[in-house]
């Protein structure tokens, strides 16, 4: 029988500090509009021990895993830690390498990673398992857009046709959102696990500090279940999603950028515009309707016949071609039946993965998860490699990474995450366990 253990742990800062990703990256904001938690939930089943926790950060910061680990000392081994980030731009940038976003606030991160490394290993020390029952279900949640798609762009005196980061209402996107209830043996809820794939790049106000929508549909939640429960949020594939904010006139960022986007809206169609505080209340009230829908839905299905499997791998990051001060890219997968597969990899991951991890798995249902561990920047398939574009090279400098993709991309990374003998097949390429 399967045990869970639950615990949330408030990572607000006292301070003002400056977002990672949004409009305002040297300016300290003014006040935190939805708080910053770290929710976790722990699953026990024939002598293997899983711990999940979700950070309302951009990245998840160096430190965290292994201080972790360090505290569990004893109590939890590498593969049995699965850390996520929700990747809020609103929230504080507690990542150095990412040396174009927002500055790292150092005395804020040691400060997060200590308490959430106490309070779970004071969650593992105490041992309150109890015997629990997992729901799982998806439901429909069109929240994203896909955003690459070649426009009319000038050069010098020319213009040519450009992969941009610019509305794409016919590109694939996640349109599900998946949920997990757990449930002790008295049908109360311990802990609710939720996720979809959608940047969170929107919020309205530049001068304010937010967990986004991951935390605004967390208060939702709470409000119908109890401020108490634990609610991990699980970022989807979403490298080349986001909000579907669009519009003739783009309401933040520099001028000339804004009055090209607005002549050119006339041959390239309306860019991404950013919302107003109406239209993003009412955007984040449907994601919360459809992450309330699922809930009630979950509640009625079929209890999950449990058997957790972990398994993480990594790869050298020279091995795809790229350098950097981060030099693996990490796969974290563990099913939770012998039907559903969670899979993690360490990167901004493109939608279009889904499709290749849905064929290494076929048969299963898969849930998505971007943004584990460290993150070195963003994964692209391969086929879109010679489009270019942010997610293929223009993301490098900012991410503090060099390079240029291998052409057998989809091969390498299909072959790391779906077949155990990797080590085997690969032997051309530096494949090896992660640390």
């Amino acid at each position: 029988m399967i045990k869970a253990i639950a615990t949330s742990v408030d990572i607000t800062p006292s301070q003002a500090l400056v977002a990672a990703g949004h409009c305002l990256r040297d300016v300290p904001s003014r006040k935190v509009a939805i708080p910053f938690e770290a929710n976790v939930l722990g699953l026990r089943e024939n002598g293997q021990t899983l711990i999940i926790v979700s950070v309302d950060w951009f990245f998840a910061s160096p430190g965290l895993r292994e201080r972790i680990l360090t505290r569990c000392a004893g109590r939890l081994d590498k593969a049995s830690l699965v850390v996520a980030a929700s990747h809020a731009h609103t929230s504080p940038n507690p990542d150095r390498t990412k040396v174009g976003f927002g500055r790292v606030n150092l005395d804020y991160v040691a400060w997060a990673e200590r308490t959430i490394a106490n309070r779970i290993g004071e969650m593992l020390h105490l041992g309150d398992w109890h015997p629990a029952r997992l729901r799982f279900t998806t439901t429909a949640c069109d929240c994203a857009i896909h955003r690459r798609r070649k426009i009319w762009w000038p050069e010098g005196f020319r213009l040519r046709h450009v992969i941009s980061m610019f509305p794409n209402a016919t590109g694939p996107r996640d349109r599900e959102l998946r949920l997990l209830r757990v449930e002790d043996q008295d049908d109360s809820l311990m802990a609710v696990i939720w996720g979809v794939s959608c940047h969170p790049t929107e919020w309205p106000v530049c001068s304010e500090l937010s967990s986004d929508y991951p935390g605004g549909v967390r208060q939702a939640l709470r409000a119908r279940i109890g401020s108490e429960v634990p609610v991990v949020f699980l970022q989807g594939f979403c490298g080349d999603l986001r909000p579907p904010s669009i519009g003739r006139w783009q309401r933040r960022g520099r001028w000339r950028s804004r009055l090209l986007n607005f002549a050119f809206s006339f041959v390239n169609g309306p860019p991404f515009a950013g919302f107003t505080p109406g239209e993003y209340r009412a955007w984040m009230k449907n994601i919360g309707e459809c992450a309330e829908r699922a809930l009630n839905q979950a509640a009625h299905s079929t209890p999950l016949v449990t058997k957790l499997s972990i398994q993480r791998t990594g790869i050298d990051l020279s091995a795809l071609g790229l350098s950097g001060e981060i030099t693996e890219l990490i796969f974290h997968s563990f099913e939770l039946d012998e039907k559903i597969r969670v899979v993690g990899i360490s990167a901004e991951v493109c939608w279009e993965w889904m499709d290749l991890v849905q064929r290494a798995f076929a048969g299963k249902t898969i849930w998505p998860v971007g943004y584990i561990d460290r993150v070195f920047g963003y994964l692209p398939t391969q086929a879109m490699l010679p489009e270019g574009g942010y997610e293929v090279t223009e993301f490098q400098d900012s991410f503090g990474i060099k390079g240029e993709f291998v052409a057998n991309l989809d091969e390498i990374i299909t072959k790391l995450i779906s077949d155990q003998q990797i080590y085997e097949k690969l032997e051309a390429h530096p494949v090896r366990p992660a640390k």
